[in-house]
């Protein structure tokens, strides 16, 4: 029987999950969030590059929970945020530093980024590009199908 009353899992945390938040909220180890993150199980999506820190939709983790597919296709995440964002909402959303998203921008990490004035704060950015990042890029590779007989 469901509660309705009962809290939506992960109502808490923020619309994108770090690896930390997401091996809390799982209540497994961090590095069985990173195990499952290259592998597939767990869709995520990088940012800053391919160093950067995992980022996690929190849709998504939720499905995996509620036992749907976490690969669904769901809405832009940034779907309701205005065509062009600000060093802040940008930093906001993907849980960064002002600083860190202007270096990104300058080096050409962020996509759709353009300068509006010289402090770190004026960089803007178009939505679009910033919410094709955040659609998970780990998908696993089916296997190769098994050769046919002759």
């Amino acid at each position: 029987m469901t509660d309705r009353n009962a809290t939506p899992p992960l109502d808490s945390y923020p619309a994108l999950l770090k690896s930390a938040e997401v091996a809390e909220a799982l209540r497994i180890e961090p590095e069985r969030v990173r195990s499952l993150t290259q592998t597939g199980q767990l869709p995520a999506s990088r940012v800053g590059g391919p160093r950067s820190e995992w980022l996690y939709d929190k849709r998504r983790i939720v499905a995996l929970i509620e036992g749907r597919d976490p690969w669904e296709d769901l809405p832009s995440l940034l779907e309701d945020m205005p065509d062009v964002l600000t060093a802040a909402e940008v930093a906001h959303i993907l849980r960064m530093t002002r600083p860190f998203i202007a270096r990104l921008a300058a080096d050409g990490v962020l996509p759709g980024a353009f300068k509006t004035g010289s402090a770190a704060g004026s960089w803007r950015f178009d939505r679009r590009p910033i919410a094709a990042r955040l659609v998970p890029t780990n998908r696993p590779t089916p296997p190769d199908p098994p050769p046919s007989g002759p």
